[in-house]
């Protein structure tokens, strides 16, 4: 089942905040990080189910090289539901 990504608006403003305060050290390092963002949401995106469960119905994937966590869980109605933490 393809599922329909939907990023919680909070996870949104997370993620902006974090692109600001890499951009302010180096332009290449925001570019960097909202890269990995991108990348690590098309790879949860092609395979969700390959993320165990660790609380709540809540699957967890790791952001390489960067210290963040993606939070996401599926529904029946074919949604990924992310949001976005500091590690």
């Amino acid at each position: 089942m393809a599922y329909k990504i939907i990023i919680l608006d909070r996870a949104i403003l997370d993620v902006t905040e974090s692109v600001k305060w890499y951009d302010n050290i180096s332009k290449t390092l925001s570019k960097r990080f909202l890269n990995s963002f991108k990348t690590s949401v098309n790879i949860i995106y092609q395979n969700p189910y390959s993320y165990q469960i660790r609380y709540d119905d809540v699957r967890l994937f790791f952001l390489k090289t960067f210290p963040y966590l993606i939070h996401f869980s599926l529904s029946r109605f074919g949604r990924a539901k992310l949001r976005f933490d500091l590690i």
